[in-house]
């Protein structure tokens, strides 16, 4: 505590010169203090230093940052599972009607857009028909799509699971790949049968493998 009020003293008293970015900027870099305290400093430093479009980038930058560190940590391995809820076409359809009732549940986000998606789907159905049922099923969640390119897509590739659609224009705390901190797909989930996350990543050549470990 006394080192960060020493710093936003120090801060205070250069705020109006350039080299109060550059020093903001290395504050993390260089391990002096964490992403939390250098947010911290800015944040209770005089306004006047963020009237510095510089200062404003490092700070969007760290919440950033810290915003994809806090939903990993969130929705990592052996965490309990997060719901989602999205509204479409008068329809709601949330998650939890398919992650935690007793099932492993294997979720795919991807989207009509997305080339590797498509190639990975073939796969991804091949491991539904073989092993859905009392233990098993799939879910995909398509993201970041216009709703005819998607149901286009899954009449296209036979598709034969069931399916949320997160539309393109969905409310941020709608974003099924932000709140998953999904930044590539295709994106594979495995949830245990409590809503557990077992297993985040896994690519679809390791599908039959992993799932016929745990759904006999």
């Amino acid at each position: 505590e006394f080192k960060i009020k020493h710093m936003t003293a120090f801060i205070e008293q250069y705020k109006q010169t350039p080299a109060v970015a550059m020093i903001l900027s290395r504050l993390s870099i260089h391990g002096l203090f964490t992403m939390e305290e250098t947010l911290h400093i800015i944040e209770t430093s005089d306004k006047l230093i963020l009237q510095s479009p510089m200062v404003n980038a490092i700070a969007s930058n760290i919440k950033r940052y810290l915003d994809r560190a806090k939903s990993y940590m969130a929705t990592g391995e052996g965490q309990m599972f997060i719901d989602l809820e999205v509204e479409h076409n008068g329809e709601t359809k949330r998650l939890s009607d398919y992650v935690g009732k007793g099932k492993y549940v294997l979720v795919d986000f991807w989207a009509s857009w997305c080339n590797p998606c498509r190639k990975e789907i073939p796969e991804v159905i091949e491991v539904n028909r073989r092993y859905a049922g009392d233990n098993f099923e799939v879910i995909g969640i398509n993201i970041n799509d216009i709703h005819e390119k998607f149901k286009a897509a899954v009449e296209e590739l036979g598709i034969d699971y069931k399916q949320i659609s997160v539309p393109k224009d969905c409310k941020k705390e709608d974003n099924a790949a932000l709140l998953y901190n999904v930044e590539m797909i295709p994106y594979l989930i495995l949830f245990a049968p409590d809503g557990t996350i077992l297993e985040r990543g896994i690519r679809g050549s390791e599908l039959n493998e992993k799932i016929g470990r745990r759904v006999k």
